[in-house]
């Protein structure tokens, strides 16, 4: 697996001034955050950068600037370690409007981990959504457990099945970042930044 830094493709997409999307995922392409992160994209005419947890893995097509969120440090994240790495990117590296949250983490929690990013960049969460439109007046509308509803101008979603577009996994070249990159300690990422529950034997 070949992970090497694209200055053109990246730098185009930091300094991009429209609609941001991010899509975060693990090295598997979570197929409906795919979709509804390319639905994003196409609704607004935004820029999509793909951010996965881990020194390899597939991007999308569709994406402008894909990043590799890659250190030793970073591996065994929970959820809680998780929300730190990415919300430390989207301070520090990829400021954005939309953060849509594929499974990312040991737990597999990507609505644990849109909370978390929601809390921490000052975002509404919205949490498995099945549809996203624009209504008539130019705001995004969701559909969520058969209900519409809508959202703000930057939310952390996650989502669920629905009829989002196909997505077309590819690997690609991208920005390999480590904690440093982002700006964390390594007390707050990894195994050391998790919650680990250690079971005394008895007896």
């Amino acid at each position: 697996m070949i992970i090497i830094k694209d200055e053109t493709d990246t730098k185009e997409a930091e300094s991009y001034e429209g609609v941001r999307i991010l899509l975060l995922t693990g090295s598997s392409i979570d197929r409906r955050a795919a979709g509804a992160a390319i639905k994003l994209k196409n609704i607004t005419g935004g820029k999509l950068a793909v951010a996965v947890l881990g020194h390899s893995g597939e991007s999308l097509k569709e994406a402008d600037a894909t990043y590799y969120l890659d250190d030793p440090d970073f591996a065994d994240s929970d959820c809680r370690a998780s929300g730190r790495i990415c919300v430390a990117l989207i301070k520090k590296v990829f400021p954005c409007d939309y953060v849509v949250c594929g499974t990312s983490s040991r737990e597999g929690s990507s609505s644990s981990l849109a909370a978390r990013i929601a809390r921490g960049c000052d975002m509404e969460p919205s949490f498995s959504v099945s549809g996203i439109d624009r209504s008539d007046d130019g705001s995004l509308r969701t559909m969520r457990n058969g209900t519409a509803g809508s959202v703000s101008w930057k939310t952390a979603f996650s989502v669920s099945e629905g009829a989002w577009p196909k997505a077309t996994p590819e690997m690609r070249e991208g920005r390999r970042l480590n904690r440093i990159d982002v700006g964390l300690g390594v007390f707050s990422v990894g195994i050391k930044g998790s919650r680990v529950l250690i079971a005394k034997e008895v007896g």
